[in-house]
């Protein structure tokens, strides 16, 4: 729960939600490392 907080202040006075952020850098991180697999 600790870590939670903290994560908080992380995304304080961002414009989008901190789910959304979370879920583009997930895809981001996924979709990238795909691509550059398959480009091998």
């Amino acid at each position: 729960m600790n870590k939670l907080k903290n994560l908080d202040g992380l995304f304080a006075g961002r414009h989008f939600d901190r789910e959304v952020i979370i879920l583009c850098v997930r895809w981001y991180l996924r979709y990238n490392s795909a691509c550059a697999i398959s480009s091998r």
